[in-house]
């Protein structure tokens, strides 16, 4: 499938997801609901980190470059920099429709998700939330490519 064809069912997803939480009646905040709904729509496009030319792997070299010049003023923002420009670059390297398109790696984003919210002091239930919102997002990839 095409870039655009994964995003729009991204935010598709999205959108479906957040008009569920909401109707729930949960007392989740408008800000974790528009996390969430960006959160689906960027795991839907996150498994083609794998291909040096994809549009999510040029934002993510340039987010990650930003982030670097920005972080020499503050050290955590350097680190996650750091950490994504690695990420993608490793990435680049294994080939399309290797690691990245795995159930495990799925798994494995929507557990670093949880835990990079959950260190940034949200909720636990909040930090899950986005956690699996992400997930999603990661596994609706997988389902499309298999189609």
């Amino acid at each position: 499938m095409l870039f655009r064809s994964h995003f729009l069912a991204g935010l598709t997803l999205g959108t479906i997801v957040v008009i569920i939480i909401w109707t729930m009646g949960q007392n989740i905040s408008f800000e974790t609901l528009l996390l969430g709904f960006i959160l689906v729509a960027v795991g839907s496009i996150l498994p083609d980190l794998d291909m040096p030319r994809s549009k999510p792997s040029k934002a993510l070299k340039l987010s990650s470059l930003i982030l670097i010049v920005i972080g020499l003023k503050i050290f955590r923002l350097f680190l996650v920099g750091l950490l994504l420009l690695v990420v993608t670059l490793v990435c680049n390297r294994l080939g399309h429709r290797g690691l990245m398109h795995r159930p495990g790696t799925a798994i494995m984003a929507t557990l670093a998700t949880f835990v990079f919210f959950a260190m940034g002091h949200r909720p636990v239930c909040e930090a899950w939330l986005l956690g699996i919102c992400l997930g999603l997002g990661y596994s609706l990839h997988l389902v499309l490519d298999r189609t």
